[in-house]
């Protein structure tokens, strides 16, 4: 099963310049998290990341997707029963513990991180941008919309714009394809894995013959991830003005801003690469359950 890149990695695109979150006056400086309070300020930047939609949003994307791989491995026939399981996989009340415990990790230890990140993402600008990016994203659900999208990437690449150069720099920045490409194989090697493992010894291919196949599509999954990413951050980003996009890629270029992509990528990443192996496992019994 190929997922696209997940929104998480997308808001990773981090900040602006590091502006004073609400109540705290310009220039000064917020206090360094400690080995006691680094769990809970990585709750509290995890909580200003809206984190709520955003896995609300992951539960949508996956009805889709499941009606794909029901059309594909046994049409018509998953019924209710496939549908509550799969989302089951993606209730946001199982998988949002999971993330905030691999990111408090991922960030232990960093004591500048965590502050720079409040700052930026509890502002009204870091508010703003969070808040377009799920919105777009929900809308690129739609295949009208996607489409529209496309059209205005498209437009901009005519027009040789600045502000799609801009967008470039805060995909390379946050290392967006990079991180999306990996996130893709490494979903399609898990799916591949839980099928293998729910179905009758001897049917799957051996896992290293699995894994050239799955690295044998890299070209195309980095076709797909590339103009996905270009026309997404089109249309999240374009009530943003462009002094805004660079204040936007100014931050995401410092230490801090990429320690907290690095962070955000690997707690995503623990937290979905199961789904996807049981994702994996959950077709192939349904698949062999519609077969018997």
């Amino acid at each position: 099963m190929r997922r696209s890149v997940t929104l998480l990695t997308l808001l990773a695109l981090t900040a602006p310049l590091p502006l004073a979150a609400e109540g705290t006056a310009p220039g000064a400086a917020l206090p360094a998290p400690t080995a006691e309070t680094g769990k809970a300020d990585a709750a509290a930047l995890a909580a200003v990341l809206q984190l709520d939609p955003t896995f609300a949003l992951l539960a949508e994307e996956a009805r889709p997707q499941a009606d794909a791989l029901e059309e594909q491995f046994f049409p018509g026939r998953g019924g209710a029963a496939w549908a509550a399981e799969v989302a089951a996989l993606y209730d946001p009340a199982v998988l949002r513990p999971r993330f905030d415990a691999a990111f408090a990790q991922a960030l232990a230890g960093q004591g500048d991180v965590i502050p720079a990140a409040l700052a930026f993402y509890g502002s009204d600008l870091g508010q703003r941008i969070l808040t377009q990016e799920i919105a777009a994203r929900r809308a690129m659900l739609d295949v009208a919309a996607d489409e529209a999208a496309e059209v205005a990437a498209q437009d901009m690449r005519d027009a040789r714009s600045p502000r799609l150069r801009l967008i470039r720099d805060l995909i390379t920045a946050g290392d967006l394809l990079e991180s999306g490409v990996a996130g893709a194989l490494s979903a399609e090697l898990a799916f591949s894995d839980g099928m293998a493992a729910g179905s009758p010894a001897g049917v799957p291919p051996p896992r290293d013959e699995r894994m050239r196949q799955v690295w044998a599509e890299e070209p195309s999954i980095r076709g797909e991830v590339g103009a996905w990413l270009v026309r997404f951050l089109v249309l999240a980003y374009t009530p943003l003005s462009d002094e805004e996009l660079k204040r936007y890629l100014t931050f995401s270029e410092t230490p801090e801003g990429r320690a907290v992509t690095a962070a955000i990528n690997a707690a995503m990443t623990e937290t979905m690469t199961p789904v996807s192996e049981a994702m994996g496992r959950l077709t192939a019994r349904f698949a062999i359950s519609q077969q018997i």
